[in-house]
């Protein structure tokens, strides 16, 4: 049959020299016995690559010294904030300020 003739020519589930089932070992082999670190740094990447969306990179240098500001923004019930706001890549962009 067709399964067995693949098998045969090292498919999948054949551990014969060529195989895809002996190159993935080898390469799972090659990569465990490397640095931890390196391998810490592969599984953030791949688990980064799964989000979706933007994200911004963590706080660094100043940013991560001070702490963020905190501001209020009275809003009337009738009148609304007096922004008029259009969300883009990197935020909110104010159009107008009544």
């Amino acid at each position: 049959s067709a399964l067995a003739e693949f098998r045969a020519a090292g498919g999948v589930s054949g551990n014969e020299s060529g195989s895809l089932a002996n190159d993935l070992a080898q390469l799972r082999a090659e990569l465990s016995t490397k640095d931890p670190e390196e391998q810490k740094r592969r599984m953030e990447q791949r688990k980064a690559m799964k989000k979706r969306g933007f994200q911004f990179d963590p706080p660094s240098g100043a940013e991560a010294e001070t702490e963020p500001r905190k501001m209020k923004l009275k809003v009337d019930v009738e009148l609304g904030a007096g922004l008029e706001l259009e969300p883009s890549w990197y935020g909110m962009v104010i159009e107008e300020i009544d």
